[in-house]
């Protein structure tokens, strides 16, 4: 009868313990990435999440079961979707729709299809909006905020005011000592470049994502080499969206003049005939760069394919992009 009773005892003490550890245990924020994501940028939000009361986690689904992606998804505080568009986000995550349905309790943000009521739930519209704004508009100044944001007022664990998100467009210019990075008031940037009259001016075209995670080293290098040389030089960027796009303007005055006498593309370039038009429009001459991100000198050496037939401009290409690019 003792032995009973002390074994109760101690199994309801087990109990308690466990209860209270689960408690105390920081809530856990699950950031699913597709593969389009440079690994750059999940290093970047795991630096910046590192002191707060919560924990990140840069999720990846592969090589995992379903019962363990599952038990992942229902002991999360909150689950970020990183998809860059609805359409993508649509293609990555619509197979976790049935595990919004059985946990509905556990927060669910889809960052690329905000709107799309069957991918997001759990979170207020406030906090909603503030989450996506935060993390879409990118950058350590909005990621940091981020961070904090979801430990005062989503998870509660601290009381602090958050600054708002900075708004940083979709189309613009850059320039490492611009004050601000990026901007897209083309007059305002131009006045402060200060280009002189007969000084040849040059534009680097890049991906906006080369400095939302602080990968712009290569770029800075190559502004810093022609500005060595003389020149001015600046990056620009835009989405590849199969639409029309502004940034012909950004390099135009008033008088339809390109403010601009050469362009090094330093980016990946999709609907071409489009980029070509473009390009047409500014009327100066364009030098494709070869983009290598896997490593430096020594791994494109010794890399199996070389430069990613993915990341060769389009007049360059095979019709057939399985095939590796010849290392030159």
């Amino acid at each position: 009868m003792k032995r009973n009773l002390l074994r109760s005892v101690g199994l309801m003490c087990g109990l308690l313990l466990s209860a209270f550890a689960q408690a105390a245990e920081a809530p856990k924020v699950l950031l699913m990435m597709s593969s389009h994501t440079a690994a750059a940028k999940g290093d970047l939000l795991t630096e910046l999440a590192a002191d707060q009361p919560f924990a990140l986690e840069v999720f990846n689904s592969k090589g995992k079961s379903e019962e363990q992606i599952e038990q992942a998804w229902a002991s999360a505080g909150l689950i970020m979707l990183d998809g860059i568009n609805p359409a993508l986000s649509q293609f990555m995550f619509a197979k976790y729709q049935p595990l919004l349905a059985k946990y509905p309790q556990v927060p669910v943000i889809a960052l690329g299809d905000l709107d799309n009521a069957s991918m997001n739930q759990g979170l207020g519209e406030a906090q909603h909006q503030a989450v996506g704004s935060y993390f879409n508009n990118a950058g350590r100044k909005n990621y940091r905020n981020l961070m904090r944001y979801l430990t005062s007022q989503v998870f509660g664990l601290a009381e602090a005011s958050v600054d708002a998100p900075i708004r940083v467009p979709e189309v613009g210019l850059y320039h490492p000592n611009y004050a601000e990075l990026v901007t897209d008031r083309e007059d305002e940037f131009f006045d402060w470049l200060k280009a002189a009259e007969e000084q040849p001016v040059i534009a680097v075209a890049i991906h906006r994502s080369v400095v939302d995670y602080e990968q712009q080293q290569v770029v800075d290098t190559l502004i810093e080499g022609l500005e060595g040389k003389g020149a001015k030089a600046f990056g620009f960027f835009f989405e590849g969206e199969d639409l029309p796009l502004s940034y012909p303007e950004l390099l135009q005055d008033s008088a339809g003049q390109t403010r601009v006498d050469l362009i090094v593309n330093y980016r990946s370039l999709h609907y071409v005939s489009k980029r070509r038009a473009e390009f047409e429009q500014l009327g100066v001459p364009v030098i494709h760069a070869l983009n290598y991100t896997e490593g430096d000198e020594d791994a494109y050496m010794v890399d199996n394919s070389g430069v990613s037939p993915s990341l060769t401009p389009s007049s360059w290409s095979c019709p057939r992009t399985p095939a590796a690019s010849i290392r030159c």
